[in-house]
């Protein structure tokens, strides 16, 4: 960012950033004539951009960086009284004014709240801060600074150790509406919480697609709305936890989510993405997607990963929904967990090509693979076989509960 240099403070060079949402919020600078300030962005629009500058001593300097005052004071009680505003109109650089002001005219809206404070390390210690550390207290200052503002995702979550994602949906149809039926989001809500149990089961537990994902994992991945934001329709959502550990496990399953929709319609990179993360996750991401495509929405993400400096971003078409379910649909057939089994044929109808097999206890029942019709025609009902038997993972669509499709595609005549 530069600033005005055409006016009587002469040519400033920010030096350091305290706070930045779009553009730096807060910062210090310093002139040509090496004069030290402590500056806010108090008006920023279209039209015109402005700052308030207050002259510091490097010690009073390093008293609002340490906290050891809050900014309010740093600026109403300024050392010598001498407190400037710098305007300039963005279309016209010539119109560029500093004039020095009273501190008493200064509006209280324009400053931060009087209990806002930076807690940055002294000078001397900032080389020995790692960029998470500096990130973190960042976060702080920018979250105190204004809870009213929405703060980007990777500040909060480098604040608070969550796991943070900004959802942005828009209507293809009327893409500049702020609204979306309740019908579309509740349910695409829904399914996007059991995509991220079943990302935190693969990536927590292992990558299976039967049984029950274990409650520890749907603890860890629980997803809770923090608050709603104007975009075409946005809303933030956030993990519950928010300690260290924590973050390290989930960060992998926020990659994964991110990965998964950055794929697109790329046949390699889904396909990649799904031999990592399995094909009950592939299912889940399946079934969001077609609630997208029925209310035939776009939905684009930011999400906010503790540690990380930039946010990870992704986003779905609509236009794309189609292929993108024919592709998952594809992958998930072809990495279809194949179980093997020892057990007894129940039954068999070939001519609606359906089995029915039990094993320690287990019953099995679906279709029978075209390859494997001949084997079963010959084989005895009752008899003891070993069986493989392929398992897809469909989700239903009423329900969003998981449905197992079996098929039978070996069958083997135990001596």
């Amino acid at each position: 960012m530069s600033l005005p240099s055409n006016t009587e403070l002469g040519a400033l060079e920010v030096e350091e950033v305290f706070g930045f949402y779009d553009k730096p919020q807060i910062f210090s600078c310093r002139s040509s004539s090496g004069k030290s300030f402590l500056a806010l962005l108090s008006v920023d629009t279209a039209r015109m951009e402005a700052w308030i500058l207050v002259e510091v001593s490097g010690k009073r300097l390093e008293q609002a960086r340490t906290g050891r005052i809050t900014l309010h004071d740093a600026f109403v009680r300024a050392e010598n009284k001498k407190v400037w505003r710098l305007s300039v109109s963005p279309s016209d650089p010539g119109s560029a004014e500093a004039r020095e002001i009273d501190v008493s005219r200064i509006d209280d809206d324009e400053l931060p709240a009087s209990h806002v404070r930076l807690n940055l390390p002294p000078r001397s210690d900032v080389s020995n801060a790692n960029e998470t550390q500096l990130w973190q207290r960042l976060a702080q200052v920018t979250l105190e600074a204004d809870k009213s503002t929405h703060v980007p995702p990777e500040l909060v979550a480098n604040q608070s150790l969550q796991h943070v994602i900004d959802i942005e949906l828009s209507r293809e149809d009327a893409p500049d509406r702020s609204d979306v039926a309740i019908s579309a989001l509740g349910p695409a809500l829904a399914r996007m919480q059991s995509l991220m149990d079943a990302l935190g089961q693969a990536r927590m537990d292992q990558p299976t697609s039967r049984g029950k994902i274990p409650a520890y994992v749907r603890e860890k991945t629980r997803l809770v709305a923090t608050e709603a934001f104007r975009g075409s329709f946005g809303l933030r959502i956030e993990t519950e936890t928010g300690d260290l550990a924590a973050a390290r496990d989930l960060s992998s399953i926020f990659k994964d989510f991110v990965e998964l929709v950055a794929s697109g319609t790329d046949t390699d990179r889904i396909h990649e993405v799904i031999s990592q993360v399995g094909t009950r996750s592939a299912a889940h991401y399946r079934a969001f997607a077609k609630i997208l495509l029925r209310s035939r929405l776009n939905a684009s993400f930011s999400v906010g990963i503790p540690q990380e400096s930039i946010p990870r971003s992704a986003r779905i078409d609509s236009k794309e929904l189609p292929e993108i379910i024919e592709i998952l649909e594809r992958e998930s057939e072809k990495l279809a967990e194949t179980i093997v089994r020892k057990g007894r044929l129940v039954g068999a109808d070939l001519a609606r090509k359906n089995f029915h097999f039990e094993s320690e206890g287990i019953e099995f029942l679906g279709q029978i693979a075209e390859e494997c019709l001949p084997y079963v025609d010959h084989q005895k009902i009752g008899g003891s076989f070993e069986a493989a038997i392929k398992v897809v993972v469909e989700i239903v669509e009423s329900t969003g509960e998981e449905k197992e499709l079996q098929t039978l595609t070996s069958l083997k005549p135990l001596d």
